[in-house]
């Protein structure tokens, strides 16, 4: 990437984080045993929760006497990560960012979990180029999402988007009759306490791909008893966008 796009490109996105959730832990190539802190000769292993070009937030598990080392060594810490993705030339670069110790938080659900900001002081090429190129993929998906969003699919196309016809909410099974970016129609039996869960603000539906699956999150619009199946409803929800759903059909 030439310096002027590189200029033009941090500037629009340097206030923007991305939240690493698993997809994007795999849409990077995120190497987790490659994930780890340097402090002196000290090698610490953690989690990255959130990336952006000019901070990152990490999960780190350490005791007090531990936590105590990072203020110590505020200015000496750095991150050493490793990316197998399609933003990088070669597809595959590991390297250090020099980081700067801000602060932390304790995590009470985790023992001896803590949640650390840090800024970085690297100016690093590859780092700097896999998070903009991956602002920029996900500005082109928003563009595609908007247009495709209300294109509804049937049953008869799920084989084409390697989505399978069964749903789970709370382990209960229930039948996808449609789908699409915003919407998904489910078939319900009407005795089943999936009912119920469709009465909360959020729903969250399990979906199965062909090799994985995920979760949506969404909120029921309507439940429609349905006149030629007796004792079956159709569930109408309002979905989230989701970026494993988006992969799934964006180029359908």
């Amino acid at each position: 990437m030439d310096k002027y796009l590189f200029d033009k490109y941090f500037t629009e996105f340097e206030n923007k984080n991305i939240i690493v959730d698993n997809y994007v832990r795999d849409k990077l190539g995120l190497k987790k045993i490659n994930t780890f802190i340097r402090v002196d000769d000290l090698y610490i292993y953690c989690i990255p929760v959130e990336l952006s070009l000019k901070k990152c937030k990490i999960i780190l598990i350490l005791n007090e006497k531990e936590i105590s080392i990072f203020k110590d060594k505020k200015n000496k810490l750095r991150l050493h990560l490793k990316f197998d993705n399609e933003f990088l030339p070669s597809k595959e670069a590991s390297f250090f960012l020099w980081i700067k110790y801000i602060n932390a938080e304790k995590i009470m659900s985790l023992k001896n979990g803590w949640k650390v900001d840090f800024e970085i002081n690297s100016i690093s090429c590859i780092y700097h180029e896999v998070i903009i190129k991956y602002f920029l993929k996900q500005k082109t998906n928003m563009d595609i999402y908007h247009n495709k969003k209300s294109k509804l699919y049937k049953r008869s196309s799920f084989n084409e988007l390697c989505l399978k016809e069964i749903a789970s909410i709370n382990n209960e099974k229930c039948l996808i009759l449609k789908i699409s970016l915003e919407k998904i129609y489910l078939l319900i039996n009407k005795h089943s306490i999936v009912l119920n869960d469709l009465k909360d603000s959020i729903v969250t539906v399990k979906l199965f791909a062909k090799d994985t699956s995920f979760y949506i999150n969404g909120s029921t619009k309507t439940i429609n008893e349905l006149n030629k199946i007796p004792g079956v409803s159709v569930a109408e929800l309002e979905i989230e966008y989701s970026p494993y759903l988006f992969d799934l059909i964006a180029h359908s």
